[in-house]
């Protein structure tokens, strides 16, 4: 819960800025209301979806007001993912679910469509020359967070997960690992028996070394 009157008020103060960004983004200060169907989507568009009269009506109405309908609870945790990019795709189902269930902000390496431009299914910094630029950032992401979770499937921790791993220590961010935390352990071995049963396709993940 907020301590303060401030606290509030910061949060309201960051969430009517982004009002104003949104509206920015849509031209909505050269538009009235007014001058919109009431029915009928306007042709401006955000996020692909057409925008009515009663959209921009209530974004016009909560903007610099400091009035909003959203319910602020305690700021998220943010968890940042670590593993072998052998296990892309175990990291990704992962991340859904702890934002998911535990409504954390997580940080988690990319998991890119088989039509992306590569031919190396993993260690694709290393195939694009990015490792190490890709490796400092991944340091700071740890610096921001409040947990790591380890992806140590089938009890595998890299080199580089390691020195993430001491990174993390030396910065006293709590550390989680897949192998001890035995509900998402068995959702995700659920997942792959049956995806290997029913024959689905789609597995970034080569078969693990």
């Amino acid at each position: 819960m907020f301590r303060s009157l401030d606290q509030i008020n910061d949060r309201l103060g960051i969430a009517n800025g982004l009002l104003r960004e949104i509206a920015a983004n849509v031209a909505i200060s050269a538009i009235s209301p007014a001058d919109l169907p009431n029915d009928e989507p306007s042709e401006v568009v955000y996020s692909g979806d057409p925008i009515g009269k009663a959209d921009i009506e209530r974004m016009l109405a909560s903007a610099g007001t400091g009035e909003t309908t959203v319910a602020y609870e305690e700021k998220p945790k943010i968890v940042v993912m670590l593993g072998s990019t052998r296990f892309i795709d175990i990291m990704a189902v992962l991340a859904w679910l702890i934002e998911r269930d535990e409504n954390a902000i997580v940080m988690n390496l990319h998991l890119l469509p088989d039509w992306y431009p590569s031919s190396s299914p993993d260690h694709l910094a290393e195939h694009e020359g990015a490792k190490d630029k890709l490796d400092a950032l991944h340091m700071r992401k740890i610096d921001l967070a409040d947990e790591i979770f380890v992806v140590d499937y089938n009890g595998h921790i890299g080199e580089s997960t390691a020195v993430a791993m001491n990174h993390a220590k030396e910065q006293g961010v709590n550390a989680r690992f897949l192998s001890k935390e035995i509900a998402y352990g068995m959702t995700i071995e659920s997942m792959i028996e049956h995806k290997n049963v029913t024959g689905m396709k789609n597995s970034a993940r080569p078969a693990p070394l």
